[in-house]
């Protein structure tokens, strides 16, 4: 009896221990808005007629996490003088992409699919 009350105080006590303990690491979902990317260019794809789902990533440090697939989609990481920083196709069994660490500061993430760019800001 005196073991388990032992180990029950234990356990409590570990969890307000990491309750109170602030997690730097946890995913923040980025807001990404949709727009063309040229709507007078031809790139061999129409424009959906169907509604188009956002894609759905969140970014722990360096780490995007995909919540919904974003499979053969082009990801760009560019500078808030357009240049782009990184670029990368996004593979059917990518969840998790580190950037580099080289990346510091305000970054504007795109998903880029056929003549659709989603995009928001990330900082890294």
């Amino acid at each position: 009896m005196k073991k388990a009350l032992f180990l029950l105080t234990f356990v409590f006590g570990a969890l307000i221990v990491l309750a109170d303990t602030p997690d730097q690491s946890l995913p923040e979902e980025v807001n990404l808005t949709v727009s063309y990317v040229d709507p007078t260019t031809d790139i061999g794809e129409p424009f959906p007629r169907s509604p188009v789902m956002i894609p759905r990533v969140a970014i722990a440090d360096h780490d995007l996490y995909f919540i919904t697939p974003c499979t053969g989609c082009t990801l760009c990481v560019v500078n808030n003088q357009s240049n782009v920083c990184y670029s990368c196709t996004i593979s059917d069994t990518c969840e998790v992409l580190t950037l580099p660490s080289s990346l510091q500061g305000t970054f504007e993430l795109q998903i880029i699919l056929g003549n659709l760019c989603f995009s928001g800001t990330i900082n890294l």
